[in-house]
């Protein structure tokens, strides 16, 4: 069996005024490295992990550190863990993206529409190719009863789910993932069982 331990990046400014980040390398806040510190004081007090991989934005790798250190295993980049490339909506909040695109809104909201490209970024296609080809790659490294840790982004998360529980796909961006959040998936001969989900409850601790 392998465990992945699924964290979402902490806090950053763009989390806390509201708008979509995409490949922009932004870094966390005091409140982000808090909440960093916190998840990686839980997950070495409750897992043994072998690996941390990360997404390379600076907002995961912020976040990795600290787990990583904390459990004294390798940090591990992976470029095909970013967060979907919004290419010209990046730096855009919701509201401005409808304003300012609204062909392209109507358009985003069908979310089972994987053609959907967003201008001078990626298409979801691509995108799910992508954060997949790194899962299957994280799996094929740790076939064994490793435990490993993966630091990424909401997009990328919920792809990453969305994979691992195919039953789930057509809901695929309904999961609610907040900033360093743990989600626990069991990997065994191929098929995966959801033991957590979107748990904060180390950022309630003192």
């Amino acid at each position: 069996m392998t465990t992945l331990l699924l964290v979402r990046h902490g806090a950053t400014q763009a989390n806390e005024i509201g708008y979509w980040q995409g490949w922009e390398d932004t870094a966390l806040t005091e409140v982000g490295m808090a909440q960093a510190q916190a998840v990686a004081r839980r997950i070495a007090r409750e897992f043994a992990p072998v690996a941390v991989y990360s997404s390379s934005l600076r907002r995961a790798l912020q976040t990795a550190e600290p787990i990583a250190q904390a459990v004294a295993c390798p940090l591990i980049p992976h470029d095909g863990l970013r967060e979907i490339h919004f290419g010209q909506i990046s730096g855009l909040s919701l509201e401005q993206f409808r304003k300012g695109f609204p062909g392209l809104f109507e358009a985003w909201t069908d979310k089972t529409n994987l053609d959907f490209a967003w201008p001078g970024g990626e298409s979801r296609r691509a995108f799910f190719t992508r954060v997949w080809g790194a899962v299957d790659q994280i799996l094929a490294a740790h076939p064994g009863d490793d435990t490993v840790v993966i630091v990424a982004h909401g997009g990328s998360l919920r792809a990453t789910l969305a994979y691992l529980l195919p039953d789930q796909f057509t809901n695929w961006w309904a999961y609610d993932l907040r900033n360093t959040s743990l989600t626990v998936v069991d990997v065994v001969a191929g098929e995966a069982r959801l033991r957590l989900l979107n748990d904060c409850a180390h950022l309630d601790a003192p």
